[in-house]
């Protein structure tokens, strides 16, 4: 069925008809598991097309690396001063900003629920006897 489409009841009893004793395409398909000789074909692809081409590896590398181009990298001091530098008088985001105390409130309790700041646990005392 298409997303957002309404059928009919008639129409849907149709569809569930026609469907009947069909196998479902995934059925069994639980983690595919290869044949060595498979594996083995795989593996020597992989390798032809990695000898083939001494830039594939450049290329992949530029194209794993995303957004961490500077991971693992130190910055000289220079460059640090410079990003400082060109900060100075940032405003950041949140500033001037104000939390309404339902706000306020519901982050507190989230930070007593999901963080490490939880109460001591104390043995109960026992309750008092009555003599």
């Amino acid at each position: 069925m298409k997303k957002g489409t309404n059928y009919s009841i008639e129409s849907r009893l149709k569809m569930s008809n026609t469907n009947r004793g069909q196998i479902p395409w995934n059925k069994g398909q639980k983690g595919v598991s290869l044949s060595s000789i498979h594996k083995q074909k795989i593996a020597r692809a992989s390798k032809k097309a990695w000898a083939d081409n001494p830039e594939r590896k450049i290329i992949m590398s530029k194209f794993l690396r995303g957004n961490q181009h500077t991971k693992g990298h130190k910055l000289s001091p220079e460059h640090c001063n410079k990003i400082s530098k060109s900060l100075e008088g940032h405003i950041g985001w949140n500033k001037g900003k104000h939390l309404t105390e339902e706000h306020k409130r519901k982050i507190s309790i989230a930070h007593l629920t999901t963080n490490a700041i939880k109460p001591p646990k104390t043995a109960i005392p026992a309750a008092p006897t009555i003599v």
